[in-house]
């Protein structure tokens, strides 16, 4: 990342003794862009060593929910907490609660430092370990804009870094999404967030940090959080049958759909069937797995009239089996 300016962040209460120099990087036209060292009284709370704070995720959403402390600044964005969430294909969700900055406005700024792999003695000591930070700006120079940096060791840098998934919206805080696959495919991070208002365009055209007030979530440490993602499975459906029903010394076939519980794409597969008349077995054939259907076929005996037909179908595609039973009276 580029440090073509410079600027000051003052902590809370505007004490100046703690006035700590601010690289920045500015995108295009007036944009704010990467606030990247804060002031030293904010760097102490974020380095300092996780103070534990998880949260269990529910077990069908996946759903963290971490409290912050209120009311520090009044005059301060000030976020109540943070919900981390993922789904099944590691897309995150990540919800600040700022019930007193309704609206994203110019003069705000949110920082997302996330420390990837979980350890605070790597990525940036200035973020508490963070191996990538988001960016929200304000429209302060005419739209809001999101933004990925990642540490490259020596700086935050957008060069080269994958950030197609990262979307945002604003309603009494901001709510960012984007896929783990992002963030080095993490599934167990620490994150905190800067909330940050004040930021006005100086004389010279450049953003001025000098009157701004921020609030961190957590005040000390980060949060934790473990992305959990319920295994892919197989689901076999019924597809119908040809005839409707299996009859005495005729062709019968049973069809089954194939599906991905995730809804990703199938990836070739094997199929096969075995299938019983009454307590005799008879011979069955499967197709292969075509376009998400595979059909097992065989001739009922012309003994089997009156009789239990029972088929188990065994699919397996992309490391993943399963398999299912259907049964039908013979007429």
């Amino acid at each position: 990342m580029t440090r073509d300016g410079r600027g000051s962040l003052l902590p809370p209460g505007g004490d100046a003794s703690k006035v700590r120099a601010v690289p920045r990087t500015l995108g295009s036209g007036r944009r704010l862009g990467t606030v990247l060292v804060l002031v030293s009284a904010a760097l102490a709370l974020l380095v300092a060593v996780s103070d534990g704070r998880s949260a269990r995720a529910a077990a069908t959403t996946n759903s963290a929910t971490f409290q912050d402390s209120t009311g520090e600044d009044a005059s301060a964005p000030d976020i109540t907490s943070v919900t981390v969430a993922n789904d099944d294909q590691a897309t995150l969700t990540i919800t600040v609660n700022v019930p007193n900055r309704p609206t994203l406005t110019g003069d705000m700024v949110f920082l997302v430092p996330i420390d990837s792999d979980a350890n605070p003695s790597s990525g940036s000591a200035d973020f508490g370990g963070a191996d990538y930070v988001i960016e929200l700006d304000g429209p302060l120079g005419g739209r809001s804009t999101a933004s990925l940096f990642r540490w490259d060791g020596t700086d935050f840098t957008s060069n080269g870094v994958s950030q197609s998934t990262l979307i945002f919206s604003y309603a009494n805080g901001p709510t960012l999404k984007l896929n783990a696959s992002e963030l080095g495919g993490t599934r167990r991070f620490g994150i905190s967030v800067l909330a940050v208002s004040g930021v006005v365009i100086g004389a010279d055209g450049e953003p001025d940090f000098t009157n701004i007030r921020v609030d961190l979530a957590p005040d000390r440490g980060s949060y934790t959080y473990d992305v959990k993602i319920t295994p892919p499975r197989l689901v076999l459906g019924n597809g119908g049958t040809r005839p409707v029903r299996p009859a005495a010394g005729k062709l019968y076939t049973q069809i089954v759909t194939v599906a991905r519980s995730d809804g990703g794409t199938l990836s070739g597969g094997s199929a096969s069937c075995r299938a019983t008349v009454g307590a005799g077995r008879v011979a069955a054939r499967a197709t292969a797995l075509s376009g998400g259907r595979v059909s097992c076929s065989y001739r009922v005996p012309i003994t089997g009239k009156g009789k239990t037909s029972r088929i188990t179908v065994t699919v397996s595609s992309g490391g993943l089996t399963a398999s299912r039973s259907f049964a039908a009276r013979v007429v």
